[in-house]
């Protein structure tokens, strides 16, 4: 039935078939070369797709589509490391938004020379430890400000982020559905 529906003429069963996390190879392959762009985008968000699939579009031209692959939660580590070197910026902060960023990626994006890059990275939920003390210091007080809305901060961070001198990082820190008790204290005790 699937191959059936990759040939409807209605755009939108082939937009919405490709999102189908149970979409079979064989209509994957069909449609990772349809006609129409947006197809490919959203068969980039099925978080199903095979290893071969999610090569060819992460070599695609358009840069819409390499931003939905970007931010696939099952994207491979070889493209996360390929994407995290694409040309275009877009394609960069939509990578850093990824929840299930590798590691080096990670590390790779934080000193990315755009910093809406880098302001979607601190907003990732699974951002490592070494790069949110690194982050807290950034210079760039509105990546600090999204850093401390991270509900995923470790505790010397928003002991960090407590101590900002930007106020507004530390209301920021304070709405904190996190916060910990100590960073709270702090937050409270510093008078200003």
């Amino acid at each position: 039935m699937q191959f059936f529906l990759s040939d409807d003429q209605n755009e939108w069963v082939r937009r919405y078939l490709a999102r189908n996390p149970n979409l079979i190879e064989s209509v994957q392959f069909k449609l990772v070369d349809d006609e129409k762009q947006v197809i490919k985008t959203y068969l980039a968000e099925n978080p199903n797709l095979i290893e071969s699939v999610q090569i060819k579009l992460a070599d695609d031209e358009d840069e819409w589509v390499r931003r939905y692959l970007a931010e696939n939660p099952n994207l491979i580590e070889s493209l996360q490391i390929k994407l995290a070197d694409d040309e275009k910026e877009g394609v960069r902060r939509y990578l850093a938004e990824n929840p299930n960023l590798f590691e080096s990626v990670q590390i790779k994006l934080a000193d990315d020379k755009y910093d809406l890059v880098i302001r979607n990275l601190v907003r990732n939920p699974n951002l490592i430890e070494s790069l949110q003390i690194k982050l807290a210091d950034d210079k760039d007080e509105i990546v600090r400000r999204y850093l401390a809305r991270n509900p995923n901060l470790f505790e010397l961070v928003q002991m960090k982020l407590a101590d900002d001198e930007d106020e507004e990082v530390r209301g920021v820190l304070a709405l904190n559905p996190n916060i910990f008790e100590s960073a709270g204290i702090k937050l409270r005790k510093i008078p200003r």
